[in-house]
């Protein structure tokens, strides 16, 4: 087992072997169904505006992709997943993610994280939830099957989001929360 940079063939290797409820929560999100144009698109994310890693298992088999990609500033997607043997590499997975999740919150670099998880891939969830994130919200429809997902965080004090609701003549109000 080890950690790998991310090249484009180990990531079209865990792309193309993906596990079925990591494919359906990605695919769902993406306008595609192409491992192909999945594994360049996190490689030039990667490339461009983030980090990442290839977890390996065995004698150097891709088995896992973990990143993190900085969406605006400030503002960095976590991501996750992998092949089949996923539970091998694991906790080489999880470690690679809390190292870098906690270098940017601390560095200034990252002041908010994100991950966005489908309803009931729950296996995700408590990976998630293990690395320290917390739910935000669900998002209903967001899925382009128009599933549910729940959008995890990571930041260091949590406001109140705002609440956005119907004024009695039908008009949108913005609604401040507590904190």
């Amino acid at each position: 087992m080890g950690t790998q940079a991310p090249t484009l063939s180990a990531i079209e290797y865990v792309c193309f072997n993906m596990r079925e409820d990591d494919a359906r929560e990605i695919y769902n999100m993406r306008p595609h169904n192409s491992a192909m144009v999945l594994a360049r698109e996190v490689q030039q994310a990667i490339a461009n505006k983030g980090r990442g890693a290839v977890i390996t298992v065995g004698h150097g088999l891709p088995a896992i992709v973990c990143l993190v990609v900085e969406e605006w500033n400030g503002v960095w997607q976590v991501g996750m997943f992998g092949t089949d043997r996923f539970k091998e590499g694991v906790m080489e997975a999880v470690r690679w993610l809390r190292t870098n999740i906690s270098e940017l919150r601390t560095t200034g670099y990252g002041h908010l994280m994100m991950c966005d998880s489908r309803f009931d891939h729950k296996e995700a969830h408590k990976l998630i939830e293990a690395l320290g994130a917390k739910q935000m919200c669900v998002m209903p429809y967001y899925g382009k099957d128009k599933s549910d997902y729940i959008r995890y965080y990571w930041c260091g004090e949590w406001k109140q989001p705002m609440q956005i609701g119907l004024a009695p003549d039908d008009n949108p109000q913005v609604q401040l929360g507590d904190g």
